[in-house]
């Protein structure tokens, strides 16, 4: 059976991420997310993506990092394009130091990078009613931040700063992401985890190539 394995930069893409896919029904074609933090997500991409791809032929590989510009990225790019494609090219390189040739077209078109703008609270900026339930607060959240399109935030007013800063304000202590993510999504609707994608492009653009990827024969 074709399994889709996701690897992601942060803590908590890989706590959160297998709630969030289950609401899409996509729960069964999807590995538990990898975690390849840091620097390692971009040293490493290459040789663990061409490793699955070359065994595994019939399973896809999706490179989630985040886009925001990070000191310690090997390579340089200057977008969203920029970076799929040196992530595509640590893949290829990959494969030209293990085989001495090429990347098969059809590993390729199995490895999809789909980096993310932000940290991936930006989930929780989409769900303001349950992050409002887990801040126990009657107030609008929206006002904080821009709910029409949680992924434009400010990179100086990232997502998680947004959230740390919520949960400063109303519940008066700090915000930890390994329980508080959880519990958000424990307050949320299945179609409140679905309408994520409505409000959120990029995340939205990684759904539909999960679908895609499932779905081909």
């Amino acid at each position: 059976m074709r399994r889709l394995h996701v690897f992601v930069e942060g803590q908590t893409e890989r706590v959160a991420l297998p709630t969030i896919l289950a609401a899409f029904g996509l729960g069964g074609r999807t590995q538990p997310p990898l975690m390849l933090r840091g620097s390692k997500f971009f040293t490493q991409i290459g040789r663990r993506a061409a490793a699955i791809l070359s065994v595994e032929r019939d399973d896809h590989v999706f490179a989630c990092p985040d886009l925001a510009p990070r000191e310690h990225v090997p390579w340089p790019y200057e977008d969203y394009d920029g970076l799929q494609e040196a992530l595509r090219q640590q893949v290829r390189r990959e494969f030209r130091s293990r085989y001495g040739r090429k990347a098969p077209v059809r590993a390729m078109e199995r490895f999809h990078p789909c980096p993310f703008r932000h940290d991936f609270e930006v989930i929780l900026l989409a769900m303001p009613a349950a992050l409002a339930s887990c801040l126990r607060t009657n107030q609008t959240v929206e006002q904080h931040y821009n709910s029409r399109n949680p992924e434009d935030q400010d990179f100086d007013r990232y997502p998680k700063r947004v959230v740390r800063l919520l949960f400063e304000k109303f519940a008066k202590r700090r915000y930890d992401e390994v329980t508080d993510y959880p519990r958000v999504l424990d307050r949320a609707t299945q179609d409140e985890v679905r309408g994520t994608a409505d409000v959120c492009p990029r995340f939205a653009q990684f759904i539909e190539a999960l679908r895609q990827a499932a779905s081909r024969s």
